[in-house]
């Protein structure tokens, strides 16, 4: 990350010392190279403003705050020169074209020139202003083609915003549901469990009943079984010994 942000604050440096380098030959040219030179400071200059967007991007990406206080005073200083030489070039090339528009006319007061002279001046002069007018019109729809393409940019990612919302919420939804299956199943557990312990339960007393009998020598039923084995004589000569015998002897 450092050397990314290290990577665009040398190339902004860089634009900047070459237009500081480029206005300060001016002083020394000739008159006919002043309006080429100045264009191409012009020119280096935009360059470093595009160059101080992904500056200003990589330094928003910082997170060491030390780091990102010294980068953003050397991105002031920066912009104070970058500023100061706007400002020196468009004096240069206002001096230039006035002085450009007023080398030819005439040394000697009272000269007079005919009328195709000041004819072709006006034309001359009606030419830079035009020229003027172009290049202002060629910087504004270059400013509306930026903003088209922000406002496109923007657009997209207000769908993408949109597109993670709705995934946000598909998961939200798909979460509750996950919840209420689990705890349905954690439900259904308890109840399989509850019948899992009285089976449990039937089957120990079950086999207590089936071990006490084996134990003890008992079945269930066996005293009625032999009663009804005995039949009636038997229990007749029971109630006879009982009452020693029917009254004889």
């Amino acid at each position: 990350m450092s050397t990314d942000i290290d990577y665009w604050s040398d190339s902004y440096r860089s634009s900047i010392d070459d237009a500081d380098r480029l206005v300060t030959s001016l002083g020394a040219c000739e008159p006919d190279e002043r309006l080429s030179i100045i264009d191409a400071a012009d020119a280096k200059l935009k360059r470093a403003g595009g160059i101080k967007k992904s500056y200003k991007l990589e330094l928003r990406l910082l997170r060491d705050r030390e780091l990102k206080r010294n980068y953003e005073e050397s991105l002031r200083e920066l912009d104070d020169r970058r500023d100061e030489l706007k400002r020196r070039v468009e004096e240069h090339r206002e001096r230039t074209e006035r002085s450009t528009l007023l080398q030819e006319t005439p040394a000697a007061f009272g000269e007079h020139k005919g009328n195709d002279y000041y004819l072709d001046k006006a034309h001359s002069l009606q030419d830079k202003t035009e020229n003027t007018l172009e290049r202002t019109t060629q910087m504004i729809e270059a400013s509306k083609e930026v903003g088209a393409s922000t406002l496109s940019e923007l657009e997209r990612q207000q769908d993408q915003i949109k597109d993670v919302s709705a995934d946000i919420m598909l998961i939200e939804d798909n979460l509750s549901r996950a919840d209420r299956l689990i705890r349905n199943f954690t439900k259904r557990m308890m109840t399989d469990k509850l019948i899992m312990g009285f089976a449990f339960l039937n089957m120990c007393a079950l086999t207590g009943i089936i071990v006490y009998c084996v134990v003890t020598g008992k079945v269930l039923g066996d005293d009625k079984k032999k009663d009804k084995e005995e039949g009636p004589d038997e229990s007749e000569r029971r109630l006879f010994l009982r009452g020693g015998g029917y009254g004889y002897g």
